[in-house]
Parts: structure tokens; C-alpha cells; sequence
């Protein structure tokens, strides 16, 4: 499939005057019309093949925050998907070793739970030292917090003696040894120090094993944040080498010691702007303010819990690690951020390279920066969460980025986070309104209130939120927070009715990366591990979820025309075995992608996709009728004046309409351009079809179109 081509089938647009047809016409990689095969057939030239496929076609999915290069590197990472004990973690990390022999890294990307494992707890650094002696092992978790064996503590020099960096913490035992767990960006920046960077080579194998992935399930767009330089790099290489096949907005990392300016000279360094600009954009700025709700760090304004949480080492030797019975103390000293020095210019992801934080040279304190939680047992109860950047450091960014034109998204889990971005950003707006630049709050899941909300609307702030975080970690919310504190979180429900946009995304590849799936999840708000639902209160509707992984997720993403189905929209696609809109929000779950089409090539394809390829004759009538549903008589428009840059793929004005009588070809004149142009119909949804404007039909939007 490829140049211009006609599709028959069901067709959902998400284009509200038509939001469901039978055919599309394709014309170079867009969307020439909407409507029936007739319509379809008249924006293409004679003798275009057709193609009449089973299932339900729609936009292709957009993915307002999926780490892409993250699942492309699965492939050559250890597996920890499934594992329910320490023996089996121990037992994949050692089959690895032995699979891919040497003094290399073993690193894993899956999210370990404790509420996974049999033992109720994580690993030790001991426990992963036996498994791979001598070799450096890194397990990430969610990309907040790290597992290391006992050689990665040795390589990166972490002892009892190392301090807690700012923002982050090194979990200890009762006796002051590091326990191998590594909370938050920058303790895990720590031993990522020490680990060789990838290779160009590697970013670009990862990129190929990423889109390939994001692809069978039907997504078209994807927001990859928090980038590198080496990343953004590796992406411009890719779009301009071709290879790229679907659309990537790369959100660069900003921190305390990475600023605006060095954000836009690492743009220009690896040769963002030069890339294709339909495949490859640069994004809003990445930053992260706070923790996560599953791992206990999200910042809340009210406490967290006082709770047992699962040691990170086993009883019940001391020297070990602390049992539940006592736990290992959480230190005293209060978290600084680090002094905003001037960067060096490499931009890194916070957590890799010369960009991080010296914990020798800590800033000003920040009142609301606290402690991360320990693995222990909580014992104190004015610990509210971790902030990872001062208020002054996001100020900073949105503030430049603002003034640039450009947004940000801040990763902000707990209320406490979201209202600080908000205090931000209604300081930014006084100045420079922030309003449709880019600007959104990530995740933004635990306990926003009705207050927040109204100020995100009003500031025309977007939410990106993500239904699979939900489904992975409910149980470790209820854990931590209690059944109702649980039950409201991720509050899709409430954020739409308070008329905030919402774009969906995944947060994958640790989470379910399928868009079915996310809508599967806020429809039904089920949870892995659980029967019933949480908080179904907050679930949403089938139009709402399909559009939260189109449309809404296409205004967080900014790629013009994407999540929709108009004429003149690139022609992204994804072919299902059937509808999504269907009321039984179960069926989901047994939808497949059979095929997804980029700028109208065919990208992916299984080997169940069913379709029927013919070819329209080689001559066409003069002026066919439209079976148009929605055309209310046979009215007809005698004049239009047309843009001739755009001539063959969208009218953009028209005079007058002469109902019941067919106008005349001839020249065409007025504001925009002359063309010339036969006859068409106006629906009242003021849209024109069957008009031939210089020997090309076309379908487009109008204007002002008395009696339309």
C-alpha cells in the first residue's frame, strides 16, 4: 500500500463530522477524503488500486509517553517478567551470564515487585552477587529506582561510608551497609557512572527493535521522554537515513545542572533540526519532580502511611539487612539539591554521565525536599514523599522554555508535586502564557484535587496520563496508601469532567505498551492480581478511551493532523479484528492489530491481515453522486475559491450554493487563488464533496457556505 490508494472497510475517523465511514482516499501519504467508496473514488485519479479489508480501521495510536529505546534494548537484557522468587531471579540472571559470557554488565529492565516474589521482598545485593560473581548486575525499577549485586557497589565505590546524593539515597542495613538498593535517579546515577555507554550502533539496533514493537500494536506516534544526547542523536541518524518508520517526539532531559540553553545546543550538536520534520520533532522538556506511588516516593502534602514496607534483604541475619522486626533506621539529614553550575554541554539522562549532581557541593536547602522511603519499616510519620528538583530549577526551565515557545512535561505523581508545577506555571503564565505549548503534568495520579484540576484547565495544562501503570502497580498502592487512597488514584473520571485534556500513554515498555490494553484498563479500572475493580468510579467511557490514545494524546505528542482521520492528515493507520467501540469493554482484550500503515505504507503487517486488492476502471464519470449520509438534498456549489499550493488535496473556501442545480466548470476566482472547478455537494456539516478542482477531485473542509 502505497501513493494513492482507496481503502474500503469500517472506518472510525475520530473526525466529528464524520466520525464513522466506509472509505479513505490516500494521496502522497495523506488523507485525500472521507466518506463512501464514491467519495473515496473521486478524490483519486482513475485506475487507483483499491484495497477492501475485514475489522475496523482507525487512526494510528498515539503514545503520549513510551521509552521506546528502553524496549528496544529488552532484547539483550535478562527477562525478570513473571519470575515469583528470588530463586528464580537468581536462576535467569545466571542463565544470562552463562548465554552471553565475559565481564559485561547484566542489566534488566522489568519492574521488580516485592509483591511478586514469594519471599515479599526484594533481593539483596548478596543474593544477586551469587547469581553472576565478578560481573556487574543493574535490575531497573520503573526507571526511578536500581538493584545491585555486591560487584557493582565494589565498582562504583559505594560503601557505609558514601553519602546520599541530593534527591536520592542509598538503602542501608541496620549496620550501615549499603543493602544493593538504589532509590531514585540519582543514588542509581551512582553505578550507572561506572557502566560503558552504549554504543551508536547499540541506539540504533535498539531504535529498529523499539519501533518494531510500538508498531504491531498499531502505534503510529510515540513521545519517547527523557532522552540523551546520544539518543537524540541516534533518532536524527535514523530519520534522515530513512529507517525511522513512525513519527517520534524526543522530550530532552532537563535538571539542575542541564539547562535550556544546554538542551538546545545538544539539538544543534546531533542535528535534530535538520532531521525529517514529519518523523522527527524535538519535544518539551523532560523534568522530573518527584518519585513514584508504588515505590512509596511520589511527594503528597499530607504523610505517607505509617506502614511495613518488605525489606530489601533477608532475616534474619543483621549483618543481612534488616527484618521486619527491626528496621533499618532511616538517616537523619535533610536532602538538598545540588547548585545550579553551569553545565558542560553534554546532556545526559539524569542518572548517566558528568550532568549529575555532586553530592559533596549541595545548594540551598528546599523546605519541601524530604527523605525517600527506606525498605524498612516506616517508622517515622512526617515523611512526605521525595522531590528530585528544586522549585527554583523549574521555574527556571519552564520559564526559558516558555519564552523559547516550547513546553515542558513534568513528571509529578503525588498532589503535593502537582500543585507545586501548577504555582510554576501560573508564575510562567503572568508573563508568557502557556497555553498550547506543550506544557503538561506526567502521570499527576495520586490524590489531585478539585482545585488543581480547575487550575490545570485554566492554564490550559494537559495531563498525560497512563491506565497500565494502574493495572501493574494497584496492588502496591493498596499496600502503601489503603483500598480508598488507591481506589482514587489515576482519576481519568475526574480530570475530564473538570475539562482538562488528557492524552493516554503507556510508560512502557515496563508496563503493557498495547493501547488496547490502556483502554481496556480505564474502562474497567482492573488491576493485575486482582478480581474486582479499583475505583470504577473513575472509569471512562469507549469514545473516551479511544480517544485518549488518539486525539488526546496527539495534543500532548504536537503532531499536526495525528489521532484523526480528515482530509489533508497524514494517513497513519492501525487495522483491527474489530471494533473498539464496542460496549462490552472486555472484547478488548481479544482485539489484535493485524496491520499499521505510516504516511499510507504499510509498516506492519501479520500474516492474518485480510484484504482484497482490485483496480478502478481507467475512466471515472464526469461528476458522480456521492452516497454522502449526511448530505441533507442535493444542494450544489456553483463557485469556490481554492488554494492552488493545496489544490489537490483540500478546498478552503466556497461562495455561493445553488440548491438542485449543477454548477457549471469554469475558472474560479477569490482570495486565496483561482483553480478550476466542476460541481459538488455541501452537507451540513459544511464539508463539500465530488469537486474537481484542476482535473484532481478533492474533499475538504469550507468556510462560511450560505444554506451548508
Amino acid at each position: 500500500m502505497s501513493g494513492e490508494l482507496v481503502i474500503i472497510g469500517d472506518v472510525i475517523t475520530l473526525d466529528p463530522v464524520r466520525p464513522r465511514v466506509t472509505a479513505v482516499a490516500i494521496v502522497n501519504g495523506r488523507i485525500a477524503a472521507t466518506g463512501s467508496p464514491a467519495d473515496a473514488r473521486a478524490a483519486v485519479p482513475a485506475g487507483t488500486p483499491e484495497v477492501t479489508v475485514s475489522g475496523t480501521i482507525i487512526p494510528g495510536f498515539v503514545d503520549s509517553h513510551v521509552h521506546l529505546l528502553w524496549a528496544g534494548r529488552r532484547a539483550s537484557r535478562v527477562s525478570l517478567t513473571g519470575a515469583t522468587s528470588i530463586a528464580e531471579v537468581q536462576q535467569r540472571i545466571r542463565a544470562h551470564a552463562l548465554a552471553n559470557p565475559g565481564d559485561g554488565w547484566i542489566e534488566a529492565d522489568d519492574d521488580l515487585d516485592p509483591w511478586d516474589l514469594a519471599e515479599n521482598r526484594l533481593p539483596t545485593a548478596a543474593e544477586l552477587e551469587t547469581a553472576a560473581p565478578g560481573r556487574g548486575v543493574l535490575l531497573d525499577r520503573r526507571g526511578h529506582d536500581a538493584l545491585v549485586n555486591t560487584t557493582a557497589l565494589h565498582r562504583a565505590g559505594i560503601t557505609s561510608a558514601t553519602p546520599d546524593p541530593p534527591g536520592g539515597r542509598i538503602d542501608r542495613d541496620p549496620n550501615g551497609e549499603p543493602t544493593g538498593l538504589l532509590v531514585e535517579h540519582p543514588a542509581v546515577a551512582l553505578a550507572r557512572a561506572v557502566i560503558p555507554p552504549p554504543s551508536g550502533a547499540d541506539h540504533h539496533r535498539w531504535i529498529e527493535n523499539g519501533q518494531r514493537e510500538l508498531l504491531a500494536h498499531g502505534i503510529t506516534t510515540a513521545m519517547d521522554p527523557a532522552v540523551s544526547t546520544a539518543e537524540l542523536s541516534a533518532y536524527a541518524d535514523a530519520a534522515r537515513a530513512g529507517t525511522l518508520q513512525l513519527r517520534v517526539t524526543a522530550m530532552p532531559l532537563g535538571s539542575e545542572t542541564t539547562t535550556f540553553a544546554d538542551l538546545d545546543r545538544a539539538a544543534e550538536t546531533c542535528g535534530l533540526e535538520t532531521a525529517d520534520p514529519h518523523l522527527l520533532v524535538r519535544g518539551p522538556t523532560k523534568l522530573f519532580l518527584d518519585g513514584g506511588g508504588s515505590l512509596g516516593t511520589a511527594l503528597l502534602s499530607t504523610p505517607w502511611p505509617t506502614h511495613p514496607t518488605p525489606p530489601a534483604s533477608p532475616e534474619p541475619t543483621p549483618a543481612a539487612g534488616p527484618s521486619p522486626a527491626e528496621p533499618a533506621p532511616l538517616p537523619t539529614s535533610t536532602l538538598t539539591p545540588s547548585s545550579a553550575t553551569p553545565s558542560s554541554g553534554v546532556v545526559e539522562p539524569l542518572g548517566v554521565g558528568p550532568s549529575q549532581p555532586s553530592a559533596a557541593e549541595p545548594g540551598p536547602v528546599d523546605p519541601a525536599y524530604s527523605e525517600p522511603v527506606s525498605c524498612g519499616v516506616v517508622e517515622h510519620s512526617d515523611y512526605h514523599g521525595n522531590q528530585t528538583l528544586s522549585r527554583e530549577v523549574v521555574l527556571a526551565h519552564c520559564r526559558e522554555a516558555a519564552l523559547a515557545g516550547r513546553g515542558a512535561g513534568v513528571h509529578a505523581v503525588g498532589d503535593a508535586a502537582i500543585d507545586l508545577v501548577l504555582d510554576v506555571l501560573g508564575e510562567v503564565d503572568a508573563v508568557t502564557p502557556v497555553a498550547g505549548l506543550g506544557f503538561h503534568l506526567i502521570h499527576a495520579y495520586l490524590g489531585p484535587s478539585p482545585d488543581a484540576m480547575r487550575r490545570a484547565r485554566d492554564l490550559g495544562v494537559r495531563v498525560s496520563a497512563h491506565p497500565a501503570l494502574q493495572w501493574d502497580f494497584g496492588l502496591g498502592l493498596i499496600d502503601r496508601l489503603g483500598e480508598d487512597r488507591a481506589a482514587a488514584a489515576n482519576p481519568l473520571r475526574s480530570w475530564l469532567d473538570a475539562g482538562v485534556e488528557v492524552g493516554g500513554g503507556s510508560d512502557g515498555p515496563g508496563p503493557p505498551m498495547a493501547p488496547l490494553h490502556g483502554m481496556w484498563q480505564a474502562r474497567t479500572r482492573h488491576v493485575r492480581g486482582r478480581e474486582t475493580p479499583l475505583g470504577p468510579e473513575q472509569a471512562i467511557t469507549a469514545p473516551e478511551a479511544l480517544e485518549l490514545f488518539t486525539t488526546g494524546a496527539a495534543r500532548i505528542t504536537g503532531g499536526p493532523g495525528t489521532g484523526r482521520l480528515r482530509p489533508g492528515d497524514p494517513a497513519d493507520l492501525a487495522f483491527l479484528t474489530g471494533d473498539p467501540l464496542t460496549p462490552d469493554p472486555d472484547t478488548l482484550r481479544s482485539l489484535t492489530v493485524t496491520a499499521t500503515m505510516v504516511n499510507g505504507r504499510l509498516v506492519f503487517e501479520r500474516p492474518d491481515f485480510q484484504q482484497t486488492t482490485t483496480t478502478q476502471p481507467t475512466t471515472q464519470p464526469a461528476d458522480p453522486e456521492p452516497a454522502d449520509p449526511e448530505r441533507a438534498g442535493p444542494e450544489r456549489v456553483d463557485r469556490a475559491a481554492v488554494d492552488p499550493a493545496a489544490a489537490d488535496s483540500m478546498l478552503v473556501d466556497v461562495g455561493s450554493v445553488v440548491p438542485e442545480q449543477v454548477a457549471s466548470q469554469g475558472a474560479a476566482t477569490g482570495m486565496s487563488g483561482a483553480g478550476t472547478v466542476a460541481g459538488g455537494w455541501v452537507s451540513p456539516g459544511r464539508r463539500v464533496w465530488g469537486w474537481a478542482v484542476s482535473g484532481r477531485a478533492v474533499l475538504g473542509t469550507v468556510g462560511d457556505v450560505a444554506g451548508g
